[in-house]
Order: structure tokens, then C-alpha cells, then sequence
């Protein structure tokens, strides 16, 4: 076992990350990301919201870039991210237009814990309870 100590991220590493439009600071975290272990960068479920949040509405990419970008999160090494959860509400971002990135998580969260989702929200509604 090494001495890494873990760190938490930030959204805007993140998103110099997965944007590079701020070559000084891209490259302060491609050399984090490039010399971690495993599992020692942590991004938090609200981090990840946040930066699809940035993603969609301060860039205007298309939601399909957005999840091909956080898939790279979820299916790097050095990241501890809550894989299962982020994952199935990032695919439901993907399939349904008419839902935020935040919409998407309560979805996947009620369905992980076996709970029933209550919103007023009736695109939700009607997408959780078509059930996929």
C-alpha cells in the first residue's frame, strides 16, 4: 500500500478535465490523474451533477457528448465515484430528453433502493412509471 493521500474534486478540475480550455490548469490535472492510484480522486454525486449542470448549460454541448465525457469518469481507475448510481441516471439522462441530469438521479436512486418515487413533476412521473 503507498502513501497517496485521496483528494476530493472539485467541479471546475473536472470539467479542465474533460474540456481542456484552460491548457495551464488541464495540465495541473492531467498530471494528478496520470500519476494516481486507483480509486484516490474522489468525485462526489453532487460534483457530478454540477458539472453535467456546467456541461449543458455554460458550454451548450449536446447531451450525448455530456454522457460520453462522464463515462470516461466512471470508467477511469483513479476515480471513486458511485458507479451504479451516476451510471443509470446518466443512461436515463441520455434516453430522456425532457429530464435534467437531477431528474434522472432521484429516478435511479428510488429504483436502487427500492422506493417509490413522488414528484410533481409529470414528465418524471410518466418516465419512471413506464419502468426502463
Amino acid at each position: 500500500m503507498s502513501g497517496q493521500q485521496n483528494s476530493v474534486l472539485d467541479t471546475n478540475y473536472l470539467i479542465r478535465l474533460l474540456v481542456r480550455d484552460v491548457p495551464a490548469q488541464t495540465d495541473v490535472v492531467a498530471r494528478l490523474v496520470k500519476q494516481a492510484e486507483p480509486r484516490t480522486l474522489i468525485v462526489s454525486d453532487v460534483i457530478f451533477a454540477e458539472a453535467v449542470f456546467v456541461l449543458e448549460k455554460f458550454y451548450e454541448f449536446d447531451r450525448q457528448v455530456i454522457v460520453k465525457l462522464l463515462e470516461f469518469v466512471l470508467d477511469h481507475t483513479v476515480f471513486e465515484v458511485n458507479t451504479k448510481l451516476l451510471g443509470r441516471a446518466l443512461e436515463r439522462y441520455a434516453a430522456h430528453s425532457r429530464l435534467s441530469f437531477v431528474d434522472c438521479y432521484a429516478w435511479a436512486q428510488a429504483e436502487q433502493q427500492s422506493e417509490q418515487l413522488r414528484t410533481f413533476d409529470q414528465d418524471l412521473e410518466k418516465a419512471a412509471s413506464s419502468r426502463h
